[in-house]
């Protein structure tokens, strides 16, 4: 392992909130989650509905995890199944920040999903524990008495060790707490021989390494570097080699992000652009090429990032914001409502000059986490024709397949296409 001494040693801690979805509709219904056997679906009126969350009691009895499917539960009386409450579901979660800030300041905490958050106490732990698995207790005490969640933690010297320990150690543990150290990977991540539970780990990395003779995490820490990156490209080499030893150097005031790679388009454009619909024509062009090379990548994107520069002329210089998505997507339209998102919310009406966008948080597309709110078989074949009609515009040209708004006259896709690297081939 690397030195110790050169690696990062504050307080993270990784904070999950169990059976999010389901805990809160219970309360909801004036029902103990402990107790309950209920699965929140995403509509109960169809049978292969996905379910989205399931109590513990569900889990221990009948299996039934989250992507299981609605006719897979069994048909007894004492079993509960509930469509979601997504406004219920955010004003539980934001109360559940709210007391997450009374011990970090907002800059030394980030919100990674509805039901899960990264803090950073190293600054703050004195002034109320007298070490981070008190103040885990401390939290999770306050959380329960408050909204009724019961939350879990993994405490760690980074964020990625925190992650680690909640989800191979914390979940389980009975007080929903585990704090690991550099020093417990060889007894307590090494030994793990199902490759893919390793956060950034798909199949079709786990059958790559297999064949490579590695089959434990540990067989991937000591695994040479300089092979690694033959095997995997720079970025991934490099990323297995520092999660299977713990190695992780961002830190939460800076936004915790896990390592990845990132796609991005800028575009000077050739006049000022002031009209909306003209400005969403030029980010529909943009995003869709993006997305054509993030499906190439095998790849789906969690954030995305919009820059709008102004004129020069104009009063204010424009703004460049990020949102994360509620899920994984390769999709165009998907990426493009996104976009929509931010674009509406914070463009003014001032002169575009530049307009600028990127994906971030990147995942292998056999990674992704489902879209919890749309029926996956139908989006399983939107996926393969979104790869078909790249398999067309890689043979063609891409101006081969093109969106009708790319024959607009303020549309600049077609004549970029007939560029390389933004100029006349």
């Amino acid at each position: 392992m690397n030195n110790e001494m050169n690696l990062p040693k504050r307080i993270i801690m990784c904070i999950d909130a169990r059976s999010f979805f389901a805990t809160v509709t219970c309360l909801m219904n004036d029902l103990d989650p402990r107790l309950t056997k209920l699965a929140v679906v995403s509509n109960k009126e169809e049978r292969g509905s996905v379910v989205l969350s399931a109590t513990p009691l569900l889990k221990k009895v009948h299996g039934i995890q989250t992507g299981r499917r609605l006719f897979e539960i069994p048909h007894e009386k004492n079993i509960h199944v509930m469509n979601p409450s997504m406004s219920t579901y955010i004003r539980v979660s934001n109360h559940i920040t709210s007391i997450l800030l009374r011990y970090v300041s907002p800059e030394d905490l980030h919100t990674y999903s509805i039901d899960e958050a990264f803090i950073d106490c190293t600054a703050s732990l004195h002034l109320f524990a007298k070490d981070a698995t008190q103040l885990a207790f401390i939290i999770q005490r306050a959380v329960f008495a408050e909204t009724g969640v019961d939350v879990t933690f993994g405490i760690g010297p980074n964020p990625l060790m925190a992650k680690l320990a909640l989800d191979f150690e914390g979940k389980k543990a009975l007080s929903g707490i585990a704090s690991w150290d550099y020093g417990d990977l060889p007894q307590k991540l090494w030994p793990m021989r199902s490759l893919k539970k390793m956060w950034g780990i798909g199949e079709r990395t786990e059958v790559k390494l297999k064949r490579l003779g590695v089959y434990t995490i540990g067989a991937i820490a000591v695994y040479p570097l300089a092979s690694l990156i033959q095997h995997f490209g720079k970025e991934k080499g490099r990323m297995l080699h520092e999660h299977a030893n713990g190695i992780d150097f961002s830190r939460i005031s800076e936004t915790y992000r896990a390592v990845q790679p990132s796609i991005h388009k800028s575009q000077i454009l050739p006049h000022a652009y002031q009209r909306v619909e003209d400005l969403k024509i030029l980010l529909l062009e943009q995003i869709e090429e993006l997305c054509f090379r993030l499906r190439k990548q095998r790849k789906c994107v969690r954030t995305i990032h919009l820059t709008v520069v102004y004129q020069h002329t104009y009063s204010e210089k424009g703004f460049s914001k990020q949102q994360t998505l509620s899920f994984d997507t390769n999709l165009t339209l998907e990426v493009y409502e996104g976009f929509l998102t931010l674009f509406n919310r914070y463009y003014k009406g001032g002169p575009v000059k530049k307009l600028g966008t990127a994906l971030t948080q990147l995942v292998d597309d056999d990674e992704r986490q489902m879209h919890l709110f749309c029926d996956e078989g139908k989006r399983e074949n939107q996926i393969k024709l979104a790869h078909a009609m790249d398999d067309i515009r890689g043979r063609f040209g891409k101006n081969s397949l093109l969106w009708a708004v790319s024959y607009m006259p303020h549309a600049t896709g077609r004549s970029r296409n007939e560029k390389i690297s933004g100029h006349q081939s």
